[in-house]
């Protein structure tokens, strides 16, 4: 979701980057308060996991926006992300669908009946976040010197999204300061996505930023990790 230490809070929260947690993040866009995003990971058996996020607008903007949520439910095969089904549900816009994959066969279904075949690697649109924290810790610390393909099965296509390292970076968070990794999409100059990932909480995402064109920027920021020590 390193030799770095987290000032202040002594031993890192998170193991790795499968260990279970529940993070709440602020959102705005371009600075404009929007409101809450609570991402958790939790255990569903033996190598499988449930991955959830729930965004609730708050103030002004819960006139103008209902709740999100996404589902990735998968298990870790051969140190690899194999999703099981996925949802995105965007109150009751069009927009909403789900996905189950059918290994077996090598299908993902849609949930009007339809479906398309699947590559081996591919994985849902949530997941995508705790990949690229595998990544970063299978590196062992090292930044990768080379750029970091994934292939995201979406709702209409496959898609491949690219990611480079862009350096390291202090970011102040109500958690402290913290020692990041900046990754970059950079396939797709129209489509802006940052994650700045934190070594010492097992690389879990303490901003993000997603951008289209230059147009606004939506950013999600760490707000409170509630299994790490007050200080």
């Amino acid at each position: 979701m390193g030799s770095l230490l987290l000032a202040g809070f002594g031993t890192p929260v998170l193991a790795d980057s499968l260990s279970p947690y529940t993070a709440i993040y602020q959102v705005d866009r371009d600075g404009t308060a929007l409101g809450r995003a609570r991402f958790t990971l939790s255990s569903q058996g033996e190598n499988c996991y449930l991955y959830r996020g729930v965004a609730t607008p708050e103030g002004l903007a819960a006139l103008l926006a209902t709740e999100t949520v996404e589902e990735s439910h998968f298990c870790m095969q051969g140190g690899k992300i194999r999703p099981l089904s996925y949802r995105n549900q965007e109150g009751k816009t069009e927009d909403s669908y789900t996905l189950s994959f059918d290994w077996p066969n090598r299908l993902v279904r849609m949930d009007n009946g339809s479906a398309r075949k699947v590559s081996a690697d591919g994985i849902d649109p949530l997941s995508l976040q705790l990949a690229l924290r595998k990544v970063l810790s299978d590196a062992g610390g090292q930044l990768p010197g080379e750029m970091t393909s994934l292939r995201v099965v979406e709702d209409d296509e496959e898609k491949i999204y690219s990611f480079r390292v862009s350096g390291r970076e202090t970011l102040t968070t109500p958690l402290g300061k913290l020692e990041t990794i900046r990754l970059d999409r950079s396939d797709d100059s129209r489509k802006h996505l940052r994650l700045w990932l934190a070594p010492t909480l097992a690389y879990l995402p303490v901003q993000v930023e997603r951008q289209r064109g230059k147009g606004a920027v939506t950013r999600l920021k760490i707000e409170t990790l509630p299994d790490s020590p007050v200080d």
